[in-house]
């Protein structure tokens, strides 16, 4: 605490902190949205917001409106979104505001990031945000004002969560306001009070003291519990409102409709280079829209777009650059990415398209999100979606997702993925029966206890299982392993030691030889797990990294993995995260195939068990 205290006294007396001198650090790196396909393959900075104009561009107004003159934002370096997204940055014109980007080259979470921007941050307070957060009426001042009174090192933004989420975060405040416990768990463990960050931190240059250069640490689950433990305050700021603010595709959708709705009624556009076509209705320079074409606000159509003869388009709509709607056809209570194309006589309600999609015409896209840039919709059968009135203006809760290219290859190799999982426990097993009972006599002889392990792991969707290996350790491996926790060799979650003391002498042979993982084959024959997949996890090693976890519990674990085959040896904690999540994002059979035959090679080249 006397450190805290002092360092800050000197670093105000220095440079004369005050409001006006505040920067702020936008994290736009990380790993997009596991449950949201769109924002995996778009930065949510890029979004086009009312007015179709990026949300990056609102973002960086409201806050030089709040009087900040110097934004870093934090990249990916996964190519496609950033690229994306240097691009918008690099035509931001010149202004009062200054823009940094810097480019995070692996998975160390926020607060890695945050040291990456050492050189930003250590001259004095700044504001770190959540890419997606809505600051329109945020009452900065009162969170300033408390920060300050109250000498906080971090400030955390704090609203009450709606109990709908998937990904479920929450803050555990005491009778002061001090923030005590974060934790992130996945819906399978809901079981909570609802506090929860709003993406919003007013943080002291303090808390890159603690981040080790190239670790990976969290934001909330790791960098906040430390500061608590070494008398750093960290303080919750609680808002009575939830601020707009979008983690997946329909909760982006509702944000367009009521900042729409409420520019519709109160007849105060707030967008730029429009001009108004009817009442609630702007165009952007360069649209052409036939005389026979009715428009019912609130709608927006943005740049260079053409609406022809008889279309009809009904708001709350926004239509991006560069759309053509043909004669006749549809629009009502969407968002349409720019350069779409909407055929003649087609219907398109409630729903999200992307950029450059394609809709035949007279075909029907009633409450759906397409993906797939350039996807083109030619003959679609849908149901009418369930509870979903005029003006319900929502994508459901469960997002039906419209791949033209991939839904039907996607189910294809399920079906052989299963096939396979069915197939090769059952001819394996008999022919290895031999090597499985010598293994269990070996284990017998080798030390007292069960010839195999049982532990609880998570499967698909949180789900827990009994997952079964050969018995590698000592009886009593679990009593002992918090005297070895300090030699954990992963900075992670994880405990991995290459000479764990707690392995017996066979033991050590079988991990070597990963026959332990033999018994796993029951898993897979019963469908708990499948021959490729991340490997196998309890829900508490998932912490850390929600992300990751959401990515890992979309796919059954598997009895190898992209990790396991290209990081034997290496206990790196981002590394793991990268193979993970770049299995789930491009897993095929193809790379399932790849994967096998490269297990066999490890095998047989007999490396140290990882």
């Amino acid at each position: 605490m006397e450190l805290a205290t002092s360092k800050r006294a000197a670093t105000e007396a220095a440079a004369g902190v005050n409001q006006e001198r505040l920067k702020a650090v936008v994290l736009a790196g990380g790993l997009g949205a596991a449950k949201c396909s769109v924002m995996d393959a778009y930065a949510s900075l890029l979004f086009p917001i009312m007015d179709c104009q990026p949300l990056l561009h609102h973002l960086l107004g409201q806050l030089l409106e709040h009087g900040i003159r110097e934004v870093a934002v934090t990249l990916s370096a996964d190519g496609g979104r950033s690229d994306r997204l240097i691009d918008e940055l690099s035509r931001i014109p010149p202004s009062e505001l200054t823009v940094h980007w810097q480019i995070d080259d692996g998975n160390r979470g926020a607060g890695g990031a945050l040291k990456d921007l050492e050189w930003f941050l250590s001259s004095g307070p700044a504001l770190v945000l959540h890419p997606s957060v809505w600051l329109e009426g945020f009452e900065f001042d009162a969170l300033w004002n408390e920060h300050r009174a109250r000498r906080s090192t971090v400030t955390m933004v704090l609203e009450a969560a709606a109990r709908s989420r998937g990904d479920l975060d929450n803050v555990d405040l005491d009778a002061e306001g001090v923030v005590k416990r974060y934790s992130n768990l996945h819906v399978s463990r809901d079981n909570r009070r609802r506090l929860r960050p709003a993406g919003i931190y007013l943080v002291e240059p303090d808390i890159l003291d603690f981040v080790e250069p190239g670790r990976y640490v969290d934001l909330n689950e790791q960098l906040l519990g430390w500061l608590n433990e070494d008398g750093y305050p960290v303080r919750g700021y609680v808002i009575e409102r939830s601020l707009n603010r979008f983690e997946d595709s329909s909760q982006y959708f509702d944000l367009n409709r009521r900042l729409m709705l409420a520019w519709w009624s109160q007849q105060e556009w707030r967008g730029q280079g429009a001009t108004a076509y009817s009442s609630g209705v702007h165009c952007m320079e360069g649209t052409q829209v036939s005389d026979s074409a009715r428009i019912i606000g609130p709608v927006v159509i943005g740049r260079n777009c053409t609406i022809e003869q008889g279309a009809l388009i009904i708001g709350p709509t926004l239509v991006c650059d560069g759309t053509t709607v043909e004669s006749d056809a549809l629009i009502r209570d969407s968002v349409i990415w720019r350069d779409s194309h909407i055929g003649s006589g087609a219907c398109v309600e409630y729903s999200l398209l992307t950029e450059r999609c394609r809709i035949g015409a007279q075909q029907r896209v009633l409450g759906v999100l397409v993906e797939d840039a350039g996807a083109t919709i030619k003959h679609l059968a849908l149901p009418v979606v369930a509870n979903m009135p005029p003006g319900a203006g929502s994508l459901a809760d469960a997002e039906r997702i419209v791949s033209a290219s991939r839904s039907l290859s996607r189910m294809g190799y399920l079906l052989i993925k299963r096939t396979l999982d069915v197939v090769a426990p059952i001819v394996t097993l008999p022919l290895l029966a031999p090597v499985l009972l010598l293994t269990a006599l070996a284990i017998k002889l080798d030390s007292p206890g069960p010839v195999l392990f049982r532990q609880k792991r998570c499967g698909k969707d949180g789900r827990e299982f009994y997952i079964y290996k050969f018995r590698t350790m000592v009886q009593n491996a679990d009593q002992l392993y918090a005297e070895f926790l300090a030699q954990n060799e992963i900075k992670g979650p994880m405990f991995k030691m290459k000479k764990d003391p707690r392995t017996t002498r066979i033991g050590e042979f079988l991990r070597r030889t990963s026959l332990d993982e033999l018994p796993q084959l029951w898993n897979v024959l019963s469908g708990k797990m499948t021959l490729v997949g991340p490997r196998p996890l309890a829900m508490r090693e998932m912490v850390w990294c929600p992300r990751w976890r959401d990515y890992r519990l979309q796919v059954k674990p598997g009895m190898t993995g992209l990790w396991q085959v290209s990081a034997r040896g290496e206990f790196s904690f981002d590394g793991w995260i990268e193979h993970d999540i770049r299995y789930v994002k491009h897993r095929s059979l193809w790379l399932d195939l790849r994967i096998l035959l490269k297990t066999v090679r490890v095998l047989w080249q007999r490396p140290n068990k990882t």
